[in-house]
C-alpha cells in the first residue's frame, strides 16, 4: 500500500520561512513512512523562486533519506 500524504501550508513572509516550515513537516513524515507527499501550487511568498535547485535542497535530502517522492507544488514564470 502506498502511504500519501497532502500538506496545506500557512503563508509565510519570506521562502526561507516558507520552506523550513515544509522541511519540518516533510521530515515528520518520512519518520512515519510516507511514500508521497504533494504541496499545493504557488505556495512560496509571491510566487516566487530564484534558484530551486538551491531552495529545494533540503527537499532533494528528504527525499532520499526517506525514500520518499515530493511533489514541491507548481509556480508560474513570466515570461517576456
Amino acid at each position: 500500500m502506498v502511504n500519501q500524504r497532502l500538506i496545506q501550508t500557512v503563508s509565510q513572509s519570506t521562502n526561507q520561512k516558507g520552506i523550513a516550515q515544509v522541511v519540518k513537516i516533510l521530515k515528520k513524515l518520512g519518520r512515519n513512512n510516507t511514500d508521497i507527499v504533494c504541496l499545493p501550487e504557488q505556495w512560496l511568498k509571491n510566487n516566487e523562486t530564484s534558484d530551486f535547485d538551491l531552495e529545494f535542497l533540503d527537499f532533494k535530502k528528504i527525499a532520499k533519506e526517506f525514500s520518499m517522492t515530493i511533489i514541491p507544488g507548481a509556480f508560474y514564470e513570466i515570461t517576456k
